[in-house]
């Protein structure tokens, strides 16, 4: 049997000789040692889908691994050797040569596109490739699964989310947007359709945003990020306006008046004159004036205080803070008017128009207004400032509070009153004049003198 055996291997060599020539030409294929030592070596590399494999070929990995080509998330890929059929369980590893910013396809060796899937069924949404990132993929009979590490730059940017539509919003009105704050990428508002709209501040979600009457708008919010942007509108329609335009004007009554602001009034002017000191035997200084345009909303409420007056009786402080008068023939100042928002205290105000000091026999009282209001003709009665009251340096009166003006009843000093302002005139012998003054408001202007008797406010839209 053992020769017999010998005879069958010798034969086998004997015909497989020039077989062995040919495969000398390059790389002879060798069988060196035996039994479980045994092994094969010189195969040439891979060329064949049906050749056999040598190490070095399965380190090059040519047959699983190549360089991408393709623009606009497809991929294409050749490998060596060429596949003839997609099979499920291949593997395959490709070089990327673009970064995905959506749902992405793989063509291995022209067999057709099939999707690239992350999380079993999920399609690509931007960032999860990058160029020249290495991608494995494992083909499941339908889609390619991606089973590689996404990019560490991050995700998609978050979902747009305009927020609900606001339909039939009042003319003129201001509403406030309602996107989402994205958690991911940054937002911003644009305008797609309608004229004259304003968006505050573009990248706020959360927005103010006006626009015209009988006009609809489309607005988008859109989130961005390295990865690719999500984009959502929303549709604001304001309603034909309610705006009639009109004025109105407040005169002295003692007490404390309200301004309601009409329909679809989006700004008011203010027009504020002071009342006139007190003449005594003289005439008093005239009140000032002061004007300036406040922006306000439909409904919103100011407050409105018209300086009375002053009198030549000596009874008393007029209402706006004029000062008292001395004596029966001492002029007492005039008051101040002025308007209020967002409250009716004293820091309220938006704008003063001051009262005119009072005078004495021989003399004439301060012009009220202006930044400073006007001096008495005793050359010792100051008008006020911006800053600080006006002084009577006769007598030592006590010091007048902001708003009000000097009392000039000093103890036998026989005074007049000061006028009052945002800061009220001192008092000697005659008044000094109360000082304006203009805060929050726009195309502002302040004149002193310009009112006799009591004061006067007007509001025109």
């Amino acid at each position: 049997m053992k020769g017999t055996k010998f005879y069958i291997i010798a034969l086998c060599i004997l015909f497989c000789m020039p077989c062995f020539a040919q495969l000398e030409v390059d790389h002879p294929i060798e069988l060196t040692g035996s039994g479980t030592n045994a092994k094969v070596t010189g195969i040439q590399s891979v060329t064949g889908s049906r050749d056999a494999t040598s190490v070095e070929a399965v380190q090059k990995g040519s047959f699983i691994y190549a360089t991408a080509t393709g623009s606009g998330n497809n991929f294409n890929v050749n490998i060596t050797p060429a596949l003839s059929a997609y099979q499920s369980g291949m593997v395959f590893n490709f070089v990327s040569n673009q970064t995905v910013t959506g749902a992405s396809t793989l063509n291995v060796n022209n067999l057709g596109p099939s999707a690239i899937k992350k999380s079993v069924n999920m399609d690509l949404t931007g960032c999860e490739i990058e160029n020249g990132q290495v991608v494995t993929v494992v083909y499941d009979g339908t889609n390619f699964q991606m089973t590689s590490v996404t990019s560490l730059l991050g995700s998609a940017p978050s979902g747009a989310n305009a927020g609900p539509d606001q339909l039939n919003v009042s003319g003129y009105a201001t509403i406030t947007l309602a996107a989402n704050t994205p958690s991911n990428g940054t937002g911003v508002w644009s305008i797609l359709s309608g004229q004259g709209g304003n968006i505050t501040n573009t990248s706020n979600p959360t927005s103010t945003f006006t626009g015209q009457p009988s006009t609809t708008y489309i607005l988008q919010w859109t989130v961005s990020n390295s990865c690719g942007t999500s984009s959502d509108s929303v549709t604001i329609s304001f309603s034909a306006s309610c705006y009639q335009p009109g004025n109105q004007t407040f005169g002295y009554t003692g007490s404390q008046q309200i301004f309601t602001v009409p329909c679809d009034v989006t700004s008011v002017t203010i027009e504020c004159w002071g009342a006139q000191g007190g003449g005594g035997s003289n005439t008093g200084g005239h009140g000032g004036y002061a004007k300036g345009d406040l922006a306000v909303t439909t409904g919103q409420t100011l407050y409105v205080y018209v300086g009375q007056a002053g009198s030549g009786s000596g009874s008393g402080e007029t209402f706006g803070g004029g000062g008292n008068g001395g004596y029966s023939d001492r002029g007492s100042g005039g008051g101040a008017s002025d308007v209020r928002s967002g409250g009716n205290a004293i820091a309220n105000r938006v704008i003063v128009a001051g009262g005119g000091g009072g005078t004495n026999t021989g003399g004439t009282g301060g012009a009220g207004g202006g930044n400073t209001g006007g001096n008495g003709s005793d050359g010792n009665s100051f008008g006020g400032t911006q800053n600080t009251y006006g002084t009577g340096s006769c007598c030592p009166c006590n010091a007048p509070t902001q708003g009000n003006g000097q009392d000039g009843y000093c103890g036998g000093c026989n005074g007049a009153g000061g006028g009052g302002g945002y800061y009220g005139g001192g008092a000697c012998t005659q008044g000094g004049g109360g000082s304006g003054y203009v805060s929050g408001v726009t195309n502002s202007s302040m004149q002193n003198g310009l009112q006799t008797g009591n004061g006067q406010i007007k509001f025109t839209w």
